[in-house]
């Protein structure tokens, strides 16, 4: 193909001669002026980013991350975050009931009582119990007055002895005292003259009777004080107290974690700048002198630019256009191996201007711009 190169040249002090040269190669779409060489970039990880949350899960133990670790491989593009034991927030942490599994004892504190591990208490129950502490009316009872005491009688029993100018008696003699006769007493009844009290007679078996009289003592009676009244009690009412009871409860709690991800900036395949190969010798033909208006003179030589043939430069363009470069993909840099590309040599732009010798040009006046081609 045809390439028509064209420079564009801007100085403040020196005007350059523009040539236009016509140069037949053969190469590449990019084998232009234009053509910035670049050794390509490789993929790279990008900045992680609050992604999700991981499922609950009943064990607080870090999950391990689903995919590979390694913070410079490109493979780890999922990592697991902060969780419950990091930060201790709620979000990370949630309690979940297990449902209900018993009553606690009946008791007078209304303070719910110490439960097992991961139970608790729930709601609070009542209940009123008697003490049994009820009581009847007790009727009250009058006073009452004392009695003396009452002394006691000494046991007598006596004998009655007629006067002697006393015939028989025809009655019994009266007691204590009877003008017919005395009475002879004793403190004691004697044998054979038990009976009920009284004057009594007995006969001595041969006809002849006697008079005699018993009274069988008795004791005394001892005084007895008055009884003051007891006043009447009311019926008492029982009284009760308040019983609690509480709801118990279990639970487990749950766990998550934050997910982070991150994308791949891909990596782009190296440029290469190739002139191609000249098919005949370059031929630099001015196509019109071109005109520069001076604004100033110099009396420095003029030195002729060396022209596009000189051999440091045939070498490398010949070096580009033999051998066919090989573009390598944005896959290469990823660390994946790519089926089908070979590896070749390259020329770095600065190994090319390594091998273009500088072109000396006779000073001149500033110019406008000069666009030199055919």
């Amino acid at each position: 193909m045809e390439v028509i190169m064209r420079k564009l040249i801007t100085t403040t002090a020196l005007a350059v001669t523009a040539i236009s040269t016509t140069v037949a190669l053969a190469g590449p779409a990019n084998a232009t002026d234009d053509c910035t060489w670049n050794s390509g970039t490789d993929a790279a990880p990008g900045a992680w980013a609050w992604n999700s949350f991981t499922d609950w899960s009943t064990s607080d133990a870090t999950p391990a991350d689903p995919d590979e670790s390694g913070e410079d491989n490109l493979a780890n593009l999922i990592q697991i975050g902060e969780g419950w034991t990091d930060t201790a927030d709620s979000a990370y942490r949630q309690k979940v009931s297990d449902g209900w599994q018993r009553f606690t004892p009946w008791s007078t504190s209304d303070t719910a009582p110490a439960v097992a591990a991961n139970e608790e208490a729930g709601h609070r129950y009542t209940r009123e119990v008697g003490n049994n502490d009820a009581a009847p009316a007790i009727e009250g009872k009058p006073a009452v007055p004392g009695t003396p005491a009452v002394p006691g009688t000494s046991t007598i029993w006596a004998s009655f002895s007629p006067n002697k100018e006393q015939g028989p008696l025809t009655d019994a003699p009266s007691y204590p005292t009877d003008s017919r006769g005395t009475w002879n007493a004793k403190d004691m009844i004697p044998g054979g003259h038990a009976g009920p009290d009284g004057i009594y007679s007995q006969s001595d078996g041969n006809g002849n009777g006697s008079w005699f009289y018993r009274s069988v003592g008795t004791p005394g009676t001892p005084a007895v004080p008055a009884t003051p009244a007891v006043p009447g009690t009311p019926a008492k009412a029982e009284t009760f107290h308040t019983e609690y009871q509480f709801d118990v409860y279990a639970f487990h709690y749950e766990y998550r974690w934050s997910v982070y991800q991150r994308g791949i900036t891909e990596g782009t395949a190296p440029v290469t700048c190739d002139t191609g190969e000249p098919t005949d010798e370059p031929t630099h033909e001015p196509t019109d002198e071109p005109t520069v208006t001076p604004e100033t003179q110099t009396d420095e030589p003029t030195e002729t630019p060396q022209t596009a043939a000189t051999p440091p430069v045939a070498e490398v363009l010949a070096a580009h256009t033999a051998t066919s470069v090989a573009h390598v993909p944005a896959a290469a840099h990823t660390g994946v191996s790519s089926a089908g590309t070979t590896p070749v040599a390259q020329v770095m732009p600065a190994q090319v201007a390594a091998h273009a010798p500088k072109q000396h040009r006779s000073p001149a006046a500033v110019p406008t711009t000069i666009d030199a081609g055919l």
